[in-house]
């Protein structure tokens, strides 16, 4: 018989010995009994450390391999949204324009530099929602018309250059003398087309014929006048040339 005492170790030795010595004493023909009781008591042997296995190490065994589980508890459901019912009032709503003009301060006046003044508008004519602007802005009238521009033009001959000087205006002298040459000269024009001066510029090598040549242009050319960008006729100037020949 096995014994366990509270500490859980085995007393198994002193039972056996017990029991091998009480078999010992008896007949010879009680030899089956004792290899009976031998074989009982290692069947209750095994029994026993089956059963100490089987209810301790082996359930510790078992109880350790089992994994743990927990299950969360289910989430509770969303709570619904508010619904927002439209305000009808709110849309019905309606933008009002104040009836009042825009006060532009009119009592102040707006200085641009030194001199230069700005009249304030009146805010008596301006108005705002399917009124019209009335009046004229800061006193100002309408958009002036441009000028038309001209291309100036300079002074030009009226009729033949070639009638200012002829033959019968070459003098005795220069004839006699055999005096020739050319005299360049500049001639002032005035806006009614009259010569109103004469500079010899490029002088015949003789004063005679460069005086006869001043005298004789300035009193018979005549000319349209010059033309300014705006139209108007203006004084000009005119360069020409007189060639002294003799020619039998």
């Amino acid at each position: 018989m096995v014994h366990v005492d509270e500490r859980g170790s085995w007393r198994t030795g002193a039972t056996l010995r017990l029991t091998a010595g009480r078999l010992g004493e008896g007949r010879l023909g009680g030899r089956l009994g004792t290899a009976a009781a031998v074989t009982a008591l290692h069947v209750g042997i095994g029994m026993a450390l089956l059963s100490t296995f089987a209810g301790g190490v082996i359930a510790e065994t078992v109880r350790d391999a089992l994994p743990t589980m927990w299950f969360a508890p289910p989430a509770p459901p969303p709570k619904p949204l508010p619904t927002v019912e439209p305000n009808a009032a709110r849309d019905k709503q309606q933008i009002k324009v104040p009836d009042k003009g825009i006060d532009l301060n009119p009592g102040k006046d707006l200085f641009l530099g030194a001199n230069d003044k700005v009249t304030p508008v009146d805010p008596g004519n301006l108005t705002i929602g399917g009124g019209d602007l009335g009046g004229d802005v800061g006193g100002l009238g309408p958009t002036p018309t441009p000028s038309p521009t001209f291309t100036p033009k300079a002074a030009r001959p009226r009729g033949d250059a070639g009638l200012w000087i002829t033959r019968n205006d070459y003098p005795t002298r220069a004839i006699r003398e055999n005096w020739e040459g050319l005299t360049r000269l500049r001639l002032g024009i005035g806006a009614d087309g009259r010569v109103t001066g004469c500079e010899v510029i490029g002088s015949s090598g003789h004063d005679e014929l460069d005086r006869a040549a001043c005298a004789k242009v300035s009193a018979r050319a005549r000319f349209d006048p010059a033309i300014d960008k705006d139209g108007a006729k203006t004084a000009g100037s005119f360069t020409t040339a007189i060639r002294w020949q003799i020619t039998d």
